[in-house]
């Protein structure tokens, strides 16, 4: 792609999340381009032009939401290693399932912006070792994690409903009520750990009841 006389590289060479199930890590390869990606008036996206963002400074709160959930996708897998080095497979299991669903999310917003004329921007994630000392330290952890990015997802939602951006509303309020359902899986997870350490259960036996617990609950109705 040519701009202004200079060549860049074009939207999928621009892009590229790398997950693997070997390498606990989701990372980013971007380009630069000049100016604020975010403001910038000349996009060689395909835009849709029934996506207009009325809420002032929306294209950089998408952004940072989309960043949150690309970080929260490698502390999944950080917390999934963590789970697998201590043969905790059933959590193990289960964090990866949760890595998958934050990256999706995330391309989901990034795909968003990309259509309503903006340039989303993938900030390069920093490496983390969540430190736990059990299975309920690691998953309070997590489900306090998932309260932030979901109440500054259900703020933005608010936002544009508040300023009749009904296009980014109704994407937004999509996004928030699949979190929501995730949430709950987190909720009845911890739940359920600490009925199991009210028990007088192991830590390994746990894992066993978590994976059966969550097979059960993710079973298609």
């Amino acid at each position: 792609m040519s701009v202004n006389g200079k060549k860049y590289p074009t939207h999928t060479e621009c892009v590229e999340f790398y997950y693997s199930a070997t390498v606990q890590r989701v990372t980013i390869l971007s380009c630069g381009y000049p100016q604020d990606p975010l403001t910038r008036t000349s996009n060689p996206f395909p835009v849709n032009k029934d996506i207009f963002m009325a809420v002032p400074g929306m294209a950089q709160k998408l952004n940072t939401q989309m960043n949150l959930e690309f970080h929260a996708s490698n502390v999944y897998l950080n917390l999934s290693e963590w789970c697998a080095r201590h043969h905790f497979d059933g959590a193990a299991t289960f964090l990866r399932t949760r890595a998958q669903s934050s990256i999706t999310l995330t391309m989901r917003v990034f795909d968003y912006l990309k259509k309503a004329g903006s340039w989303p921007i993938v900030n390069p994630d920093q490496s983390c070792r969540p430190e736990c000392s059990s299975l309920e330290d690691l998953f309070t952890q997590t489900l306090s994690d998932y309260r932030q990015r979901s109440s500054m997802l259900s703020g933005l939602a608010q936002e544009a409903k508040a300023q009749s951006d009904d296009s980014t509303w109704r994407f937004l309020t999509l996004l928030a009520e699949e979190q929501q359902q995730d949430g709950l899986l987190l909720q009845s997870v911890l739940e359920e750990i600490r009925n199991a350490d009210k028990a007088g259960l192991g830590m390994e036996q746990t894992d066993r009841r978590l994976m059966a617990f969550v097979g059960e609950v993710q079973k298609p109705h």
